[in-house]
């Protein structure tokens, strides 16, 4: 893997190789927590709790293409700081990866 220089915040010159930087990152991983965030159900059912969840951590009702935008950009992050500080921000981060991933799968059926 290709190796990079950037400086650091003193200027000195710091050679980045991606696999050293994944490698490390993997070793320090997270234990992940469980999604609490579920594909949402018939159109018109009863709303649950996880299907707000999915709304509120799912960034395309903010407009992701090819979803237009449902709320504002500030709307949505103040919602999801408000849902990292309840839940954490690690909750929050693998509940938003699931919503997306469930997004974009749906876009490409």
């Amino acid at each position: 893997m290709a190796k990079r220089n950037r400086k650091s915040k003193t200027g000195e010159a710091i050679k980045l190789d991606l696999d050293t930087l994944l490698k490390t990152l993997e070793q320090n991983a997270l234990e992940l927590p469980t999604p609490t965030v579920i594909e949402r159900g018939k159109p018109g059912g009863p709303w649950t709790e996880a299907d707000v969840r999915e709304i509120v951590c799912n960034p395309v009702y903010a407009g992701i293409t090819p979803y237009p935008p449902t709320v504002s950009d500030k709307t949505w992050v103040a919602a999801a700081v408000n849902n990292i500080q309840q839940e954490g921000a690690a909750q929050f981060l693998v509940n938003m990866l699931t919503a997306l991933r469930s997004s974009m799968a749906a876009v490409n059926k």
